[in-house]
């Protein structure tokens, strides 16, 4: 039986999550750019570098499948404001230009105390027709 799990438990999972993923990005040999960016659109969870190419990870932590796979959290109007977060950014950060982009997905399964089972990257969920 699974407990309940409240609003300062989803966010120090969350904050669990995105700890494992900054740490399986930096290496891949990313640079993190910035995290947990607030934009007027939205948040944009890690914000790297991949060999010229920016990149948006949208992480989602999991202790179950309950709420089904992370990919599967990541709808139309979920990239759509990661994608509104990133122009804002680039408008003042690459004003000569934008590098190629992509949005990457880490999904992390969490044990019921909180510590990382797996990581799961998906890369390019755009080009993947999410």
């Amino acid at each position: 039986m699974r407990a309940v799990v409240g609003r300062q438990d989803s966010v120090r999972l969350g904050r669990v999550g995105e700890d494992a993923a900054l740490s399986f990005v930096a290496s891949l040999g990313w640079e993190v750019v910035a995290r947990n960016l607030r934009t007027p659109y939205g948040e944009i969870d890690l914000l790297c570098r991949d060999r010229g190419c920016l990149v948006v990870v949208e992480v989602k932590a999991r202790t179950g499948s309950r709420y089904g796979a992370p990919l599967e959290a990541i709808d139309a109007r979920k990239v759509g404001r990661l994608l509104r977060s990133l122009n804002w950014w680039l408008a003042g950060h690459a004003p000569s230009g934008c590098p190629p982009v992509r949005v990457d997905v880490v999904g992390v399964e969490l044990d019921v105390s909180g510590r990382p089972l797996w990581l799961r990257l998906d890369r390019d969920v755009l080009a993947a027709g999410v």
